[in-house]
């Protein structure tokens, strides 16, 4: 497995659902706090692109799945 796929997989336990730019995508949430997040491109609904997220503007439109808002 490539290193850069191995950076994902340490995190997988704190990924949760969330919608990224109003699409689906997942949120990293560590101790109750956001901390990053995956964003999808998709093309005739397969996930074509994947972007990290981590600037903390962006992350306030993120909104993980059962969070207020």
């Amino acid at each position: 497995m490539s290193e850069h796929a191995m950076t994902y997989t340490r995190h997988a336990r704190y990924a949760r659902p969330a919608q990224v730019d109003g699409d689906p995508g997942l949120a990293f949430v560590v101790g109750g706090r956001l901390v990053g997040a995956l964003g999808f491109t998709f093309t005739d609904d397969k996930i074509m692109e994947m972007e990290g997220i981590f600037d903390p503007e962006r992350l306030r439109r993120v909104v993980p799945e059962g969070a207020a808002g």
